[in-house]
């Protein structure tokens, strides 16, 4: 997802979260595609799950590189993190708070010790505290808001086959 994409889905977000009644949710890469600029907004992001490879824990805090060239694309502000930890949900599944794709990669930071630091590190600092081949894998979008998710946990392991 390019950087205008991304900001296009904030926005739609940030729209959609305003919105007092449900609308019938709409994957999130056919939204930019499909609406027209000035047209109602009706779709709600849906909650992501995923596991992890390599050394990184649920702890480790996320930044978003670029697929073609491996750059950090994205990250978050030491107080952009504050109660965005993934929830545990077994068998390793993780249920995403922060905005993880395929394209996430994970730091040596943990959020606690992100959220301590006094300036938000620069890109060399962050591209130098990537783990070695922590990713976000077998991502799955699920059929409920990231919120809905949150507050039903047990719908979420259902969904998964987790005990």
């Amino acid at each position: 997802m390019k950087l205008t994409e991304l900001t296009l889905c904030a926005a739609l977000c940030g729209v959609a979260a305003g919105c007092s009644s449900p609308k019938p949710a709409v994957e999130s890469t056919a939204v930019a595609a499909a609406i027209a600029p000035g047209a109602p907004v009706n779709a709600l992001p849906k909650a992501i799950v995923y596991k992890m490879s390599g050394d990184a824990s649920a702890l480790n805090v996320p930044v978003t590189v670029s697929p073609e060239t491996g750059e950090i694309t994205s990250f978050p502000g030491p107080s952009d993190v504050v109660g965005q930890e993934p929830i545990a949900l077994g068998d390793g599944w993780l249920l995403d708070q922060r905005g993880i794709s395929e394209n996430s990669r994970f730091t040596r930071w943990t959020y606690d010790e992100y959220q301590a630091l006094k300036r938000p590190p620069t890109l060399s600092e962050l591209k130098a505290a990537i783990i070695p081949g922590a990713r976000a894998v077998d991502l799955r979008r699920l059929p409920m808001t990231p919120w809905d998710a949150a507050a039903d946990t047990a719908a979420v392991k259902k969904i998964l086959g987790v005990d």
